[in-house]
């Protein structure tokens, strides 16, 4: 069987996947999670010096994984982290001169094509609506026979709302109340059809999925919830007291600034869709970066 590997350079982490195939047989070898937080070194728009440093050592750690499993054959890309600043083509360079990696920087329409599919390997949806919430952007896309019909990308995540409205690391109830109404106008621009079930992509959604399972008692690994069920959670989340914290940190303590953020967020297109029930994927744009950049299949 033969090998190959993805680098994922988000606004929150930066992720090495690596594969083992042979036709179209494919495992998973290892996942590797790197929490960056790339959107925290821009400033005016453009990454920092400090921002440049913290991602090219990110990436040297790769490479000794790389050397380690004996890959040769990997590539690198980049969503809202690089193709949402002003200096993307100098970080690009900065980046190739000083690890050799060459980044792909997709577009928010690619992104969200590359999410579903991957995502619909993982999730038994034929017709619906597929949500990728990262650190940096939200990629809209509503699909049937698990094809595209269009692509939406809006320039907010759980990264950039948390830095846009949150002084401390969990936002108050007037800080939740900001972050929806800012993200409910982004969502005014975009023509959201009515879907009772979503597909969701993205750390956000896995980590809700397992707080939910915490806190309700159901056995782990579920991947499903329903607008109860995370409007309970998001309750619970806004009074930012111990056993709020407490739970975060159990669960998903390297999100504990940017989960309410994005429940926020997950919560208000779940309303204005008439969503009742989400299906979490275990796989995402990575995978279809694989499937249809690396593999080409």
């Amino acid at each position: 069987m033969e090998k190959c590997a993805v680098i994922d350079i988000g606004s929150n982490t930066i992720r090495l996947c690596a594969y083992q195939y042979e036709g179209e047989n494919i495992q998973t070898l290892l996942s590797r999670k790197n929490t960056a937080g790339l959107a925290s070194y821009v400033e005016k728009g453009n990454m920092t010096e400090a921002g440049i440093h913290v991602a090219c050592a990110a990436l040297e750690s790769c490479r000794d994984l790389l050397n380690h499993l004996d890959i040769a054959n990997y590539h690198a890309f980049a969503t809202a982290s690089l193709r949402n600043i002003n200096n993307t083509e100098e970080v690009t360079r900065r980046i190739e001169e000083e690890t050799g990696f060459k980044i792909d920087v997709i577009s928010g329409e690619d992104e969200g094509r590359l999410s579903l599919r991957g995502a619909i390997e993982s999730v038994n949806i034929k017709d619906g609506l597929l949500i990728d919430i990262g650190g940096g952007s939200t990629e809209i896309v509503p699909f049937k026979d698990k094809k595209a019909l269009s692509v939406d990308s809006l320039k907010a995540g759980s990264l950039t709302l948390y830095k846009k409205f949150v002084e401390d690391f969990l936002p108050d109830k007037k800080e939740c109340e900001r972050i929806a109404g800012y993200y409910e106008g982004l969502l005014s621009n975009v023509k959201l059809p009515r879907s009772e079930v979503i597909c969701g992509v993205g750390g956000t959604f896995r980590a809700i999925s397992q707080l939910i399972d915490k806190t309700t008692g159901r056995s782990e690994g579920t991947n499903t919830f329903t607008d109860r069920e995370i409007s309970d959670l998001l309750k619970m989340l806004k009074k930012c007291d111990r056993p709020a914290k407490d739970l975060l940190l159990k669960v998903c303590p390297d999100r504990l600034h940017t989960v309410t953020p994005g429940i926020i967020a997950i919560k208000t297109i779940m309303d204005d869709t008439g969503c009742s029930e989400v299906k979490v994927s275990k796989t995402g744009v990575r995978e279809g970066y694989m499937f249809a950049r690396v593999l080409n299949m």
